[in-house]
Order: C-alpha cells, then structure tokens, then sequence
C-alpha cells in the first residue's frame, strides 16, 4: 500500500490582503482566523475602509465576544 502526503503551499498575502481577511474573520466571528491572521502579522489597528470602522468595534458589533476578548 502506498501513502501519498500532499504538500500544500502556503500562499504569501500582501499587508493589505491580511488587513482585508482579518476584517472578514472578525465580522465572521471565526477566532482561529482571526489569531491565525494577527500570527501572520496582520495590522490589529485596520480599520474599515468606507465606515473607518475598528476590528473592535465590528466585534461587538455582531456580538463575537471571544474575538472581543482577543483584541482587548
């Protein structure tokens, strides 16, 4: 019996595309990309581009308090 093991790539993104899915996690509520995103230096102080919303903000917003307690 043969085992393969893919290889996946990891793909590089730009300070802006970090900034932009950090925004996305954090409105989604999902923690594990939000922590996964701010590991990959991801600029926790983003804010959104038409409101100038902050990642805080859009927390409490949605009611996702554990990425609350994570950016506090």
């Amino acid at each position: 019996m043969m085992i393969t093991h893919q290889h996946q790539e990891q793909q590089v993104l730009s300070s802006s595309q970090l900034d932009e899915a950090l925004i996305e996690a954090v409105c989604e509520g999902s923690i594990l990309k939000v922590e996964s995103l701010l590991d990959q230096h991801a600029d926790m102080h983003t804010r959104t581009w038409l409101r100038k919303e902050t990642l805080l903000h859009l927390a409490s917003k949605y009611g996702h308090r554990r990425c609350v307690e994570l950016l506090l």
